[in-house]
């Protein structure tokens, strides 16, 4: 670049700036000072009107011309005032000059009893004002124009020069690189210096942003492989889920199915028992298949508690009385696998609030699951059952000498279908987690340091001088009807005319034959629609209904006989063996219907009929 080229941008660069700035100055100091000239001319103006005006304010009122001429002629003698006028209430002028000159600047001012005063100005004054403020521009900005040449000129001297001589030592070298570096100017050196720290500084921030990017990128991996494992596991309590809502509606169908054969085995056998003349040995088997089916029931009952589908049962019982009964119930069976349980009950007797049978299940399936972890050991085998309050819960805790708990099932322990190799535990802990929340409790597992395992189950204290806690509605039991003594005995009715729904001949026949036994008249329909026909040509006291049917359902007779005959709605009586289901646990929550579950007994649906009179 020649050298005539940089000093003329050097000058562009640093004059026009310089001279913007000069120009900027100027022109605000002109604009402020105007406005500041007129704004005082305004002001002395308005102030001297207002002055005669509050001093006349009596002659104004009175319009006493004579008055105010010593105070006219006073104004008018004033520099630059050209015109007085003074003005009644009325608007009349009362003294003063016709003014309108021009040139003048015409003030008003208002008197408080009435009337105005009126002065005409020459802008002379303001005028000068301006000329003298033109001047006081003209100067700055000559000292502004004179301070931009000397800077300017200061930029030659310090910039210019040094870069002419640094351009030639530049030349002179890549004309002659072998006659050497030459005197150069101090400048040089400054600027190599610094163009080499802001270089040093510029490499430093370029392996700073690397490393935080590398670190940032380190970061968003980490975070994506922590999002990717947590997906994978919302996936998989979604999948356990789906097979958890799965299993729900199986478990469901399957009640329903088992059920209704289970009621009929039950009822024969029920009515069979009650025969006097039945021959002990006999009577001694009926036993037990009665006991057995209802074992069956029980287990579904567990099933559909694991499906969350049935709500226990709650009443106050003694934690230490139901685990020792259940161990004694087992120590047989578990004296054959060569264990030997030792029992360690609380003295101060813990009592929880709880369904008997759903509780007694996790300790079977607690002591099953320390029995199958024990199996594989060869030496001896010892099984430990301790209940203990501690704190406000009553725990019941389960140790072996097993081999433990895998790390790698640990979290998994009691999640449902998650595999369990090497550990004792499979469905059933995932069935015991589910009725001890149910219970608002909690189970947790530990590897004892020892070895072995232990499985504590935490349930709340029941204090039974607090009132806080009550038996849960059970639906499947109802009421004491009005009609029933006050000793709970049923009292002596006339028969009823009964009509009996079921889609199961064999539950249909048991039901006619229980309630014909005490005396009833019953009428049987296989379906809804034949229902609805007895209905119509017939007077009936109480209907017993099922509640899944091909056809029209219970729920839907429901609906018809509370349209067609609403005196009869609350002698409808259901039976079923799917009472947990969504849509029919709404339904009978909503309806306040009276529901038997299947298996029933066959003293129960007599009971019940009893409390019944005819009608009409």
């Amino acid at each position: 670049m020649r050298s005539s080229t940089l000093r003329f941008r050097l000058a562009v660069c640093a004059g026009l700036p310089l001279c913007a700035a000069a120009l900027s100055a100027t022109l605000l100091l002109w604009a402020r000072g105007r406005a500041a000239s007129d704004d005082a001319f305004a002001r002395s103006g308005e102030a001297l009107a207002a002055a005669i005006a509050a001093q006349n304010a009596t002659p104004l009122a009175s319009a006493d011309a004579d008055a105010m001429r010593p105070v006219a002629d006073w104004v008018r003698a004033l520099p630059d005032v050209t015109a007085v006028r003074f003005v009644d209430p009325q608007g009349r002028i009362l003294l003063g000059d016709a003014g309108g000159r021009s040139g003048a600047v015409t003030f008003r001012a208002g008197a408080p009893g009435g009337g105005s005063v009126e002065i005409e100005v020459l802008e002379a004054s303001r005028l000068a004002s301006r000329e003298r403020l033109a001047r006081d521009v003209f100067l700055v900005t000559l000292a502004a124009s004179l301070f931009a040449a000397l800077g300017i000129a200061l930029l030659f001297r310090l910039v210019a020069r040094p870069l002419d001589r640094m351009a030639a030592e530049a030349a002179r070298l890549a004309a002659n690189p072998e006659s050497g570096a030459g005197a150069l100017p101090k400048e040089l050196g400054l600027v190599s210096e610094s163009l080499s720290i802001l270089l040093n500084a510029l490499a430093a921030a370029r392996a700073s942003a690397l490393e935080r990017e590398t670190a940032a990128t380190d970061q968003v991996r980490s975070r994506m492989a922590d999002l990717d494992a947590a997906t994978a596991q919302l996936e998989a309590q979604r999948s356990r889920m789906i097979d958890a809502a799965r299993v729900g509606q199986l478990v469901s169908k399957i009640a329903h199915e088992l059920n209704n054969p289970l009621a009929t085995v039950c009822g024969h056998v029920e009515r069979l028992e009650s025969q006097a003349s039945l021959p002990a040995d006999v009577r001694s088997r009926l036993a037990i298949v009665h006991t057995q089916a209802e074992r069956c029931h029980r287990t579904i009952r567990d099933l559909l508690v694991y499906a969350r589908m049935v709500k226990p049962q709650l009443a106050a019982v003694s934690l230490n009385h139901l685990v020792g009964e259940t161990i004694d119930a087992h120590r047989m069976s578990l004296s054959e696998w060569g264990i030997e349980p030792e029992v360690s009950l609380d003295p101060e007797a813990p009592i929880v609030f709880c369904d008997r049978g759903m509780l007694e299940q996790v300790v079977v399936n607690l002591i099953t699951n320390a029995r199958n972890a024990l199996n594989s050991l060869a030496g001896v085998k010892t099984l430990q059952i301790k209940t203990r309050i501690t704190g406000s819960d009553a725990q019941l805790v389960v140790m072996d000498n097993g081999p433990g708990i895998p790390r790698a099932i640990k979290d998994s322990l009691f999640d449902p279908f998650a595999p369990r190799e090497g550990a004792g535990g499979g469905l059933g802990l995932s069935f015991c987690s589910g009725i001890i929340e149910e219970h608002h409790g909690r189970i947790q597992a530990f590897n004892r340091p020892g070895g072995g395992a232990s499985l504590v189950v935490s349930l709340p204290l029941h204090h039974a001088d607090t009132g806080k806690d009550r038996p849960m509605p059970d639906r499947t039991t109802s009421p004491p009807s009005p009609r029933r003594a006050a000793t709970g005995t049923a009292v002596a009715t006339a028969p009823l005319r009964v009509l009996v729904v079921d889609d199961e001949p064999e539950i249909a026949s048991l039901i006619e034959e229980a309630l014909t036994d005490e005396g009833h008249q019953v009428v049987k329909a296989l379906n809804g629609s034949r229902a609805i026909d007895a209905l119509q040509t017939g007077e009936f006291d109480l209907i017993v209904s099922d509640m899944r049917m091909p056809g029209m359902s219970g729920r839907e007779l429901h609906e018809q006989v509370r349209s067609r005959w609403p005196d009869l709605a609350d002698r409808l009586v259901f039976i079923t063996g799917d009472q947990s289901g969504g849509d029919i646990a709404q339904f009978l929550e909503q309806s306040k219907a009276r529901c038997i579950g299947k298996p029933f007994r066959v003293s129960e649906l007599q009971e019940l009929a009893s409390g019944y009179t005819r009608r009409g």
